[in-house]
């Protein structure tokens, strides 16, 4: 999942500045180490259940909800390169 990250990460360069890049690159990781740490290890493997019991994780810590819809944004984008024709290998 980390090298599908950064490909990803990669892709935002003519997009994004090197700031706002560095902020999506480290709320997706920690979703990333999140998830590897209960064993998910393909975005194929994330599903709705999962999602929301990470989201209602990070509730629990006290991280705000506008926090978390920016996490919720960054993941969508993710999976939206994801299933770009060109990406669809990366979630099998």
């Amino acid at each position: 999942m980390r090298e599908h990250l950064e490909l990803y990460v990669a892709s935002l360069h003519d997009r994004m500045a090197a700031g706002t890049i560095r902020g999506v690159r480290d709320q997706l990781l920690q979703f990333v180490k999140s998830a590897e740490a209960l064993g998910v290890v393909a975005w194929s493997d994330v599903d709705a259940s999962f999602l929301q019991s990470w989201v209602a994780g990070l509730l629990k810590r006290g991280v705000t909800a506008r926090t978390v819809e920016c996490y919720i944004s960054h993941l969508r984008q993710l999976f939206r390169w994801l299933v770009v024709p060109n990406h669809i290998g990366v979630i099998r």
